[in-house]
């Protein structure tokens, strides 16, 4: 199953670092160069480096109101909340920290740049950065505030899907083990001198069930071993008939979600033609190809359609593993199941690297 890795590079925080810099650092910078307190300086392409850390330092009063303070009233959805306490926070508390500020400012600056200082701290308003101070950071609140809703959606997905997924293996585990208890059962009538090796090799796949197959996903190899070890099963079951599992060149350090082969398996061997005739047939195949595709395919001989009943279905094996394939491998998987009159043939393919 591929997952997208996290990145710190997020939106809200490149709009984050562009208001900062091409609004606080190069526009507020401008815009109070542009008084009448700062004579031309021929030559110098950055005049009056002080008024961009003036630009930088009365601005960040404004990290609260828009990491903290705008997500917190959008959650609530306390608009009017909103609205008013932009109001105070930027008009009146702005205000107050661009006079103090500048005081500060003014005691380490000379002239000309302490005469501005001077008059910042007359505290009068300056409409024109109150809009433009609105409009950055009121932008950036909501792009954070957007981002963490988006965040804790997904979150919630995924744990919702988590939670359908141990719905399944919950299911999967008790259906593998009647299939299982009923074939040892008709094994003790027919051949009860294996049935001790049976249930031995019954309690490692149920061990592997259990324990390894908790796991998200698990290397391709105990997979394939879990698969061999399930043939090896059904051959003490079904000694006469010819059971046959190749597995070509597979790149077995890669991982799979746990028990994918299982259901298209056990459909074979419960509905095949040899649980009625020793003489039958029972063919599987796993290979991966250069583009990354692993495929498995698996048939049977089955009796022909008016020797079966026609009460008999497939269960909830087939319905989980459709559920699976799309949630671990969405648009990136196949299955195909075909009957005919003597054969049944199911396969699917899965995109793995």
């Amino acid at each position: 199953m591929k997952q997208r890795k996290n990145t710190i590079l997020t939106y809200p925080i490149i709009l984050e670092v562009l208001v900062w810099i091409l609004y606080v650092l190069m526009y507020k910078y401008s815009y109070h160069l542009e008084h009448d307190y700062f004579p031309p300086q021929m030559g110098q392409n950055f005049p009056y480096p002080i008024l961009c850390l003036y630009a930088c330092c009365s601005s960040l009063y404004l990290i609260f109101y828009y990491r903290y303070l705008v997500p917190k009233l959008l959650s609530k959805k306390r608009y009017t909340w909103l609205l008013g306490l932009s109001f105070v926070y930027i008009v009146i508390l702005g205000t107050w920290n661009n006079r103090l500020t500048a005081y500060f400012f003014s005691l380490v600056s000379s002239m000309p740049e302490k005469a501005y200082f001077h008059a910042l701290q007359q505290g009068y308003l300056d409409w024109n950065l109150i809009t433009t101070d609105t409009i950055a950071f009121l932008a950036v609140g909501i792009s954070i505030f957007s981002y963490r809703n988006e965040i804790s959606r997904r979150k919630m997905e995924t744990e919702h899907l988590k939670l359908q997924m141990q719905v399944l293996k919950a299911q999967l585990q008790p259906h593998f083990l009647f299939n299982a208890l009923n074939g040892i059962y008709a094994l003790s009538l027919n051949h009860p001198k294996d049935t001790s090796s049976s249930i031995l090799l019954l309690s490692q796949l149920m061990h592997y069930i259990l324990h390894d197959a908790a796991r998200e996903e698990v290397p391709l190899k105990e997979e394939l071993h879990f698969m061999n070890s399930y043939f090896a099963f059904e051959r003490l079951r079904f000694p006469q008939a010819t059971i046959h599992l190749q597995i070509n060149d597979v790149d077995d350090t890669l991982t799979i979600p746990p028990l994918l082969f299982l259901p298209l398996i056990e459909n074979s061997f419960k509905h095949g033609k040899q649980t009625a005739i020793d003489q039958a047939e029972i063919k599987a195949n796993v290979a991966l190809n250069e583009e990354g595709w692993l495929t498995f395919r698996i048939a049977n001989e089955r009796l022909p359609l008016s020797k079966l009943s026609t009460t008999k279905k497939s269960g909830i094996g087939l319905s989980n593993l459709r559920k699976r394939l799309e949630r671990y491998y969405p648009d990136q998987h196949h299955l195909q199941v075909d009957q005919t009159e003597n054969h049944y043939i199911a396969e699917f393919k899965i995109k793995i690297r």
